[in-house]
């Protein structure tokens, strides 16, 4: 990591500290390789999981698509936290767009966890717009004595884009927006939650589909829990080997392959583990029979080494029993 990187993620991270519970991952050890540097986690808010970089251009295609996926499987909200975009430096409170992923300074992930400023100016594929509240624009627009034709033809817009405005099926541009603001105040924008992974504006869409598995152990967790309806993906740039999520319970896996020595194994499940605690999930480590007793020498909690059988059961109970809430930290 050169210099003027490690500045920079010096500083992020202890301005994330700053307003709560962070965990630095360091697999794989290559930074630039990896598709999640960090994960924080807010009292009262939620957990992100970030990739940090001064510039986005330095963010590799292969990280950045791990990370939204990740951030899908797990719902958990991910982000980029970087200082430009191509060199040109980023507006602290603006949420930008990186081929899907969504692009922040540390200091508006700071603002939002302490509740100074909430974002409303976002980026999508078609440009920079502005999250308002459907409800309270009808409300006002009516309170005004305004149909929808009228105030189309005062914002130069169609009255069926009024109509989705209300909805929240479309979101304003900015030019827009501003002449909402104008005629309305800002009562009509609604600020988007960073935090919650059901924010649409920044929760990753993308599917869970991963890179090819590595061993015979993936490919049976595979099939036998997609049969039973888990979600499952995939990674290579994390410090986890699959993440397995149904509904609210999200567990994440290492696997041993045979390339792995000890002290790789043992820095993979260990940064995992710190990754598990901040989403709160479930941290196992997985394998055959023959190596469970050799790994659980190794691992701390040997009670977190299970076989695959032991592993369905473990899922199982995890779900029916409504735990979902719950986790192993």
């Amino acid at each position: 990591m050169d210099a003027k990187l490690r500045d920079f993620v010096e500083k992020s991270i202890e301005l994330l500290s700053s307003v709560g519970d962070v965990e630095i991952l360091r697999y794989p050890s290559d930074q630039r390789a990896r598709s999640v540097d960090a994960a924080l986690r807010v009292s009262g808010k939620g957990s992100i999981i970030v990739k940090l970089s001064r510039d986005t251009s330095e963010v590799g295609r292969a990280e950045r698509e791990e990370l939204k996926r990740l951030s899908a499987t797990m719902k958990v909200n991910a982000f980029v936290v970087a200082n430009s975009r191509d060199g040109q430096v980023l507006i602290k409170g603006v949420i930008y767009d990186l081929e899907g992923l969504k692009v922040l300074t540390p200091e508006t992930i700071v603002d939002a966890a302490r509740d100074y400023e909430q974002p409303a100016i976002f980026e999508d594929r078609d440009g920079f717009k502005i999250k308002i509240s459907g409800e309270v624009l009808r409300s006002l627009r009516i309170g005004k004595g305004y149909s929808r034709g009228a105030l189309a033809e005062r914002l130069g817009v169609s009255r069926r884009t009024i109509y989705d405005y209300e909805r929240e099926a479309v979101k304003p541009t900015l030019e827009i927006a501003e002449r909402i603001i104008r005629e309305f105040g800002e009562d009509v924008v609604m600020p988007v939650n960073i935090f919650d992974s059901s924010e649409e504006v920044v929760a990753s869409k993308a599917s869970s589909q991963g890179p090819p598995l590595d061993s015979r152990v993936e490919e049976i967790i595979f099939e036998r829990l997609k049969r039973n309806g888990w979600k499952l993906y995939h990674a290579r740039r994390a410090p986890l080997d699959i993440v397995v999520a149904k509904e609210s319970v999200s567990v994440l896996l290492t696997v041993p392959h045979v390339r792995d020595d000890v002290q790789q194994l043992s820095d993979r499940f260990s940064n995992m583990s710190k990754l598990a605690r901040i989403v709160r999930g479930y941290a196992y480590l997985v394998a055959e029979r023959e190596r469970s007793s050799e790994l659980k020498r190794i691992i701390d909690d040997s009670g977190l080494v299970l076989t695959v059988d032991e592993l369905l059961e473990a899922l199982g109970e995890l779900h029916e029993s409504g735990k979902a809430s719950r986790n192993n930290w």
